[in-house]
């Protein structure tokens, strides 16, 4: 992952973002069964589309799809008791580029019960502060039940954007994107996740 805090660094691929900060987010945490449509909705439901962000953005396929369980475990043995003691269902990530460093992803993690999403948030920020990347402030986000924005880079166009809705951990990451622009498709992925959970 990028430490320089800087949009002229190589951005990292959501999935590093994933291995990195998020296997870090699995808390150890006892779970109740969440209510049926949070667990019944299908992730993709709860992501950014391509209709939604500024003209200009390609989708990248190969960093757009389902993130299961085991492909977010992968072979690590504490990721994937992790996971399964976070009560993490499935997950959905959708990742735009523009040039060779720009890049705009949007995802969605479901949990069995919102003490997951909730251990989720807690621990990605704690992740995001202590990731070594140079300049990040954190700031309220006004979504869902609770989120937050990590927002630095050269005139703030770095910018990671996380929330809980429910049962439901959402993140949008802008690099070379201003945090304004960041925070609205945050926004607007926050009313597809109370959309589908109706």
């Amino acid at each position: 992952m990028a430490t320089d805090g800087c949009c002229g660094a190589t951005p990292p691929a959501h999935t590093e973002i994933v291995r990195y900060a998020i296997p870090t987010l699995l808390a150890a945490v006892g779970v109740v069964a969440a209510p049926a449509a949070a667990v019944d909705v299908a992730p993709r439901a709860l992501v950014l589309r391509s209709a939604d962000v500024p003209a200009g953005w390609a989708l990248d396929r190969e960093e757009t799809g389902l993130r299961t369980n085991r492909g977010e475990g992968g072979t690590d043995k504490k990721s994937r008791a992790l996971i399964a003691r976070l009560g993490r269902v499935t997950g959905y990530q959708a990742q735009w580029r523009r040039g060779a460093m720009d890049s705009i992803v949007s995802r969605a993690d479901v949990f069995r019960s919102t003490n997951g999403a909730r251990m989720y948030l807690d621990i990605a920020a704690d992740s995001l502060r202590s990731s070594g990347i140079k300049g990040l402030r954190r700031s309220p986000a006004h979504l869902g039940d609770l989120g937050y924005v990590f927002g630095g880079g050269p005139n703030g166009t770095v910018a990671w954007v996380v929330w809980r809705s429910g049962p439901v951990a959402g993140t949008v990451v802008g690099w070379g994107v201003p945090l304004d622009t960041t925070l609205a498709l945050a926004r607007t992925q926050q009313r597809r996740i109370a959309a589908a959970l109706g």
